[in-house]
């Protein structure tokens, strides 16, 4: 980490200078990724670099409340400011968390001023490499009524894929694995808060994924994003280790729908057609109509599936071995 004489000499006004050029490094807005529809950002690393700035200076706008916040206030005046008089009281205050959150997008901004005015090919890869964030939608023109079985969609003798649900535990502990986090409805969660979980440190380890605090409109349910992930993975035959950040509730939940879906007989390809289309057979109710029914009692998703779509299917036990379902809840 560089000292206080360099960053107020050198880094600060080459972040100032970068901010400045946000009219050249964008001169059409950048697109928004809304809810419901699929379509993907991609910007330069130098045009994520200016955004962040723009972000630590707090120069931009309030955001609407279906977007996050995209500005340092939080992160810079905390509810209530560490005590550095008392070590211990310091190391257990969640406030604290905010100096560290400095710490590592200040290490971003050094880095990134370093390397623009170093010699070499450090300067023309934030020109040349760039960065894109998407947003996928659920495809509903893929789903026909044979399933498309071998055409690379979603068929109806699909098996659930293996599932681990965990408490606890981070999403590093998987080497290898590809990292999905779901933790908050917004991206990035309290990452310019008071936040500090593993959606946060992941926005964190990597600064540019901040861009998609700006960019993203709020996500959907909890649990109907842990379906749809669930659904994608057994389309993918992956197994999914899923993590609830330490809602124990929510993995105990989770888990007993796992089972509850593993043990009957609806499909992988049933499942998606029934969320999907609001005329499914023995469907009375949509998924949509039963969320604005249940808007004030906090609607499940895991309960609309079990009550609504999975009375009309037969159980059968011996489906269990064959969806290799695997649940692990740890409080």
């Amino acid at each position: 980490m560089e000292d206080a004489t360099t960053f107020f000499t050198v880094t600060l006004p080459y972040m100032v200078s970068t901010a400045l050029a946000l009219p050249l490094l964008f001169p059409s807005p950048v697109p928004l990724l809304t809810r419901q529809v699929p379509s993907s950002v991609t910007l330069t690393k130098r045009q994520v670099a200016c955004l962040i700035i723009h972000a630590f200076l707090c120069t931009f706008t309030a955001a609407n409340t279906s977007f996050n916040h995209f500005h340092f206030f939080d992160v810079f005046a905390p509810s209530a400011p560490p005590d550095w008089s008392n070590a211990a009281a310091t190391d257990q205050d969640e406030d604290t968390t905010a100096v560290q959150k400095l710490v590592t997008v200040l290490h971003y901004f050094s880095r990134f001023t370093t390397d623009n005015l170093s010699s070499g090919d450090n300067t023309n890869r934030y020109d040349q490499q760039v960065i894109t964030y998407s947003r996928h939608v659920l495809d509903t023109t893929l789903w026909t009524d044979g399933g498309m079985a071998g055409g690379g969609g979603w068929a109806d003798t699909l098996p659930w894929t293996s599932v681990h649900v965990h408490a606890n535990g981070a999403i590093e502990d998987d080497v290898g694995a590809v990292q999905v986090d779901f933790a908050n409805k917004f991206a990035g969660g309290g990452v310019l808060g008071h936040g500090c979980v593993q959606e946060e440190i992941r926005f964190l380890v990597n600064p540019e994924c901040l861009v998609a605090c700006l960019l993203t409109e709020v996500l959907g349910d909890v649990e109907l994003k842990f379906v749809v992930q669930w659904l994608a993975a057994s389309a993918q035959h992956r197994p999914l280790h899923y993590y609830t950040f330490g809602n124990s509730d929510l993995a105990t939940r989770l888990a007993q729908f796992v089972q509850t879906v593993t043990t009957s007989t609806l499909s992988v390809a049933q499942l998606r057609a029934r969320l999907l289309d609001n005329n499914a057979p023995n469907c009375t109710l949509s998924l949509a109509e039963y969320m604005r029914q249940h808007r004030r009692h906090r609607p499940s998703v895991c309960a609309y599936i079990t009550s609504t779509l999975l009375p009309h299917t037969r159980h059968s036990p011996s489906t269990v071995s064959q969806a290799a379902a695997d649940v692990q809840s740890t409080d």
